[in-house]
C-alpha cells in the first residue's frame, strides 16, 4: 500500500500505517529493483553463514556470542527441509 501511496498520490486521500517498521522508500534510495522470481531464487540460496553475517553486520554491530546461535539456527532452519520452496 504504501508504494501506491508513492506512485499514485492523487488516487490516495489517506493512508494510515500502524508500525510501520521497516518501510523505507528502497528506490528513492538507489537500491536497485527485483522482480518477485530474482527476490525468490535469492532467498533459495539462504544459508546459516549468510544468515549469521547479516544478523552480525545489522543487528550486533560485528560482535558475536555463542548465545546468538540459536537465532541464525532458527532463522536458516526455516529455508531447510520439505518445506524451503515454501518459505522462501
Amino acid at each position: 500500500m504504501t508504494r501506491f501511496a508513492l506512485l499514485y498520490p492523487k488516487e490516495t486521500e489517506q493512508l494510515v500505517l500502524v508500525n510501520p517498521i521497516g518501510l523505507e522508500d528502497w528506490k528513492a534510495l538507489g537500491v536497485p529493483y527485483r522482480t518477485v522470481d530474482q527476490w525468490y531464487q535469492r532467498e533459495l540460496k539462504t544459508s546459516a553463514a549468510g544468515t549469521k553475517q547479516y544478523q552480525l553486520t545489522t543487528y550486533y554491530a560485528g560482535k558475536w556470542w555463542p548465545e546468538f546461535d540459536r537465532w541464525v539456527q532458527m532463522q536458516a532452519g526455516v529455508y531447510q527441509g520439505e518445506g524451503k520452496k515454501q518459505v522462501a
